[in-house]
């Protein structure tokens, strides 16, 4: 459930704040998502990364859709690309690993500060 709702937050405040503030806020708002809710770090990994990916990717088809891939064809003159589908995957990929280790590293930090129980002898 936990998954879900990171997930769900990391997305949702990933797509919304970009359009007001600095496109590396995505980053920021992973970190935060594996900050305030709880999991191990697998699943903060694997949230942000799919989060991150979802938008990237979207927000990526959605400029070329706006802008008629004019800024996709100029890119693609740059690399040796020859596929806009190529091009979005990427940059989806690119999203998808930045959020997945800032969500990571906000679950590593949040564990820093966690008090830890101490083992019984028994167990």
């Amino acid at each position: 459930m936990k998954f879900i709702l990171r997930l769900i937050f990391i997305a949702a405040f990933s797509y919304l704040l970009p359009f007001y503030t600095p496109w590396w806020i995505i980053f920021i708002i992973a970190f935060l998502g594996g900050l305030l809710i709880k999991g191990n770090g697998f699943n903060a990994f694997n949230s942000g990364f799919l989060a991150g990916g979802m938008v990237w990717l979207g927000l990526s088809f959605k400029l070329d859709i706006e802008t008629s891939s004019i800024l996709s064809q100029k890119i693609i003159e740059l690399f040796p690309v020859t596929d806009t589908t190529l091009l979005h995957l990427v940059a989806g990929l690119i999203g998808a690993f930045s959020a997945g280790f800032a969500s990571l590293t906000g679950a590593s930090f949040r564990q820093i500060f966690e008090k830890k129980k101490q083992k019984s002898f028994y167990s």
